[in-house]
């Protein structure tokens, strides 16, 4: 049941729009008062369609408490498993790309 709801919000949460990173393990994640920054080992976005001020880091604001906590636990499960994940993003956040879906394959 809990695949099941997990592929529902992913599935939802999808945009077409969106670029993504390609499998890559999680260099750094830091915990701040509004959001999560998320750097990606060995990524630099080369997505002409979305362009922040710092290219190679995410931001995952923190909006609302159930989405926040569920990507949040996502990364978390990933960088201490040593596994990498793709990330969407298709704006920007606080001048870096703003982390959208996550997913671990």
């Amino acid at each position: 049941m809990k695949k099941i709801a997990l592929f529902a919000f992913l599935a939802l949460s999808f945009n077409a729009s969106a670029a993504w990173s390609g499998l890559k393990e999680i260099h750094t994640i830091k915990a701040q008062s509004n959001g999560v920054y998320v750097q990606l080992k060995s990524f630099t976005n080369t997505d002409n369609s979305v362009q922040c001020t710092y290219n190679n880091g995410f931001f995952l604001e923190f909006k609302s408490a159930d989405e926040y906590q569920t990507r949040v636990s996502m990364l978390l499960a990933a960088y201490m498993a040593g596994k990498p994940v793709n990330v969407s993003y298709n704006s920007c956040a606080l001048g870096y790309l703003s982390l959208g879906s996550v997913s671990l394959n």
